[in-house]
């Protein structure tokens, strides 16, 4: 068994509280370095990519380039995903980071900071992803707040800011999944998607997901779960810190919600009232 990619939550601590984020509820933690070797070399026979995210915020980890380079000496390659608001401290190290492939950047945080602080926060965003596209980084500038067809007042301001820095036409009616700002940049819209809960309502027993079939991930206590969205280990799998992950990959219960994935069954309950697979029945991830 292989995956596309493994998430790994480095911290679950983050600096802003976004209105679209549905917060952690677990104790705060940081992983240690022993504990990310560990994780790293359960992991390493069942992908070559690595993603640092699921909740918290990984440019907040004091050790973030200590982890990027054990996932290098294991020939992992990486990707984060980011708030950005501390980017200009960690800047020349995720340029110098010559596994790290790309930095997903939510410009929809933006919102949150003060109307005095939003330009100067895209600003700091346009700047990084010149550095980092002249790193060879591929960056994905994201504005996952679409409601309908009219973009808000803040993705508007946001649309033009990146129009006039990058020289670009940018309009999100046209409903392109992404429009190239330069080299390897480029300006992602999407839906505003609720994360799975269990208080959500209900929404099918079939259906298509790529949750432990291409992607699964590892929470910063060592919970295994079988999809990033997981964000409170509700269907956990395991714990990479007191099984095997090839144990935990193996057992006959995870094996088997695999087998039911494939034929389009959805048994787990979080699965069941989680509306983001919706977006996977007629396409890739």
């Amino acid at each position: 068994m292989r995956f596309k990619k493994i998430y790994v939550e480095i911290t679950n601590v983050c600096n802003m509280h976004c209105s679209f984020c549905i917060q952690n509820k677990r104790p705060q933690h940081f992983m240690t370095i022993d504990e990310f070797s560990h994780v790293i070399n359960e992991i390493k026979p069942y992908t070559n990519m690595i993603y640092l995210h699921v909740l918290g915020e990984p440019l907040l980890h004091p050790q973030l380039f200590d982890f990027i380079r054990l996932a290098e000496a294991a020939g992992l390659f990486v990707q984060l995903t980011t708030n950005a608001t501390l980017i200009d401290r960690c800047l020349n190290g995720l340029c110098e980071a010559h596994n790290l492939r790309q930095i997903n950047i939510s410009v929809h945080s933006f919102a949150q900071h003060s109307e005095s602080e939003q330009l100067a926060y895209l600003k700091s965003i346009s700047d990084a992803a010149r550095r980092l596209s002249d790193a060879d980084k591929y960056v994905s500038l994201r504005l996952w707040n679409m409601r309908g067809d009219e973009p808000s007042a803040e993705t508007k301001l946001a649309m033009q800011f990146f129009e006039n820095e990058f020289q670009t036409a940018i309009n999100a009616g046209e409903r392109r999944q992404s429009i190239k700002l330069m080299k390897q940049v480029f300006l992602q819209f999407d839906e505003v998607f609720q994360w799975p809960d269990l208080a959500n309502p209900y929404v099918s027993d079939t259906g298509r997901c790529l949750g432990w079939r291409q992607m699964c991930g590892i929470l910063c206590d060592g919970t295994v779960v079988p999809c990033c969205l997981d964000s409170q280990g509700i269907e956990s799998m395991g714990n990479v810190f007191q099984t095997s992950f090839s144990d935990i990959v193996t057992n006959k219960a995870n094996a088997a919600m695999l087998d039911e994935l494939k034929s389009g069954t959805i048994k787990r309950e979080l699965c069941q009232h989680c509306s983001y697979r919706l977006r996977f029945q007629k396409g890739g991830i």
